[in-house]
């Protein structure tokens, strides 16, 4: 998954700010402390787009972007695009289209194209642009590459001009024996040649844990320094502080420091930040948590420094007997109680599937915003994606999202057990909400084990870890009791091992 790529988006930082009414603001996010009011979830702080290495595999641009009540510009959902569902089925098409207010009727906006290997895998993603002269128009596509062992390569990136394909910038992916990816890089096409940008470079710890990164920018003629960024982990591999540095005069500068603190259950509960002065650290924002009897998160203050701790935002979650998100409420502090700002609440079917999210502003009482609603097919698939606005006491119809799935046969292997090796698949659905499912591939027999942790880096579900026989496997990750936000699973195996995202989305 790259960080900037044509019609594509950045994973690792698809977060909400917590002013927003907004149906999915209940994800931990990676950006800058400096960079608040944001949403007061447990999180893992990252001082660049693209500190922590990428995960292959296409994810669809942004979508049902609009304007808030607030004027604030948002952006609604980034859904990762999984090559096949648990019951054999994978996305072929995303349409995004927009309401008319005029003819009152949904126009065609940009289309979104998904072509797949004989294994399974996205070999292409085009993108096509609406015109009303024209009807669709290409308009950029990714064409994804992948070596022996499965793992994505390269990603080409090329835009439709002249009426064909143009090179226009790639990346590129490259990994240690275990499979872990420790360097990947960007390069544009100058009309003749590929001409290096930047790249990262990661090193772990013995535990498999990423432990430094490092980004460096192409200069002319050699790789400058620019930022990296270091992780320090407890006994229990459980980060306990981070910290970024940036490259000045030749020399590494201290920028930034997190640290973290867990109370008996492994939870994190206190998540401070810091800034580089001159020659000290000095406090800059935190995070308390505090958690029901069950471990749902219950509420999250945010507080800044001055010269004192000072009170900023309040978030209060509520949950139904199945741990399902009901309400998310945001309050601001007025110096002396807190003020509510907005909320968001949720509403589910039989299967625990989420069916619409309606956000209010308040002003002197709740008012309307926002609208989203969720439709499945009779397989469980999420064919549309509603968004509505609430404007002169009634809902109105903004842009929705149609996604349309084919039924997986089967992939062609001349010879499936020949040149097998250790393969983790993307989990799906992802997002989900309360489970889904991981497969993964045995070459050998061996003990193998797969186990889920959360952002920062602590083992909160084992999911195998036994014995396992040359072969194909899935396993499903029930999640009912754990909040939502990002997690991360990871296959072990002798000497290999592989680390994915997934999110929980209640």
């Amino acid at each position: 998954m790259k960080p900037f790529s044509t019609g594509f988006i950045v994973v690792l930082v698809f977060f909400a700010l917590a002013d927003a009414s907004h149906a999915q603001s209940t994800f931990p996010q990676f950006i800058k402390a400096a960079e608040m009011p944001a949403l007061l979830f447990p999180r893992v702080s990252q001082t660049d787009e693209a500190m922590l290495p990428k995960t292959p595999g296409p994810v669809l641009p942004q979508v049902g972007e609009f304007n808030d009540a607030s004027g604030k510009h948002r952006v609604i959902e980034q859904n990762p695009v999984q090559t096949r569902t648990p019951d054999g089925y994978r996305v072929t098409e995303y349409d995004y289209e927009v309401w008319d207010t005029v003819s009152s009727t949904w126009k065609y906006s940009r289309k979104y194209l998904l072509e797949y290997d004989s294994t399974g895998k996205t070999s292409q993603f085009v993108t096509e642009v609406w015109s009303d002269s024209l009807g669709w128009v290409y308009s950029s596509r990714d064409v994804y590459t992948y070596g022996a062992n499965g793992k994505e390569t390269e990603t080409l990136n090329e835009l439709w001009t002249g009426g064909t394909w143009h090179d226009t910038t790639r990346y590129y992916y490259e990994y240690n024996p275990s499979g872990q990816e420790i360097e990947y890089g960007y390069e544009s096409w100058n009309g003749s040649a590929w001409v290096d940008s930047y790249r990262f470079q990661y090193i772990y710890t013995s535990y498999g844990n990423l432990g430094h990164s490092l980004r460096q920018n192409w200069a002319d003629t050699g790789w400058v320094n620019s930022t990296n960024r270091t992780w320090y982990f407890n006994l229990n591999q459980t980060i306990n502080s981070a910290i970024s540095q940036s490259w000045m005069s030749n020399a590494w500068v201290n920028t930034q420091r997190d640290s973290q603190a867990y109370d008996v259950k492994d939870s994190i509960i206190l998540h401070v930040y810091q800034s580089w002065a001159d020659t000290a650290w000095k406090n800059s924002s935190k995070y308390m948590y505090t958690y029901k009897g069950n471990g749902l998160l219950s509420q999250s203050l945010y507080q800044f420094y001055i010269t004192d701790w000072q009170n900023l935002l309040l978030y209060s979650y509520s949950y139904d007997g199945s741990g399902n998100k009901l309400q998310d409420l945001l309050q601001s502090w007025g110096g002396t109680a807190w003020f509510n700002s907005s909320n968001t609440q949720y509403t589910y079917d039989i299967n625990m599937r989420i069916t619409s999210a309606v956000s209010q502003l308040y002003n002197s009482g709740w008012v309307n915003s926002s609208k989203f609603m969720y439709i499945y097919d009779g397989n469980g698939n999420r064919i549309e994606f509603d968004y509505q606005i609430w404007k002169n006491n009634n809902w109105l119809n903004s842009s929705r999202d149609v996604y349309t799935f084919e039924t997986v046969l089967g992939v062609e292997e001349n010879n499936p057990l020949v040149g097998r090796r250790f393969n983790l698949e993307q989990n799906y659905p992802n997002p989900f909400n309360p489970s889904t499912v991981i497969r993964f591939d045995v070459p050998h027999q061996g003990v193998v084990s797969l186990k889920v942790y959360d952002v920062l880096g602590q083992e909160i579900s084992t999911l195998v870890n036994e014995t396992k026989m040359p072969g194909e496997y899935s396993v499903r990750w029930d999640a009912s009791k754990f909040p939502s936000g990002i997690y991360f699973y990871r296959l072990a195996a002798g000497n290999f091992s592989e680390t994915k995202k997934l999110v929980l989305m209640k």
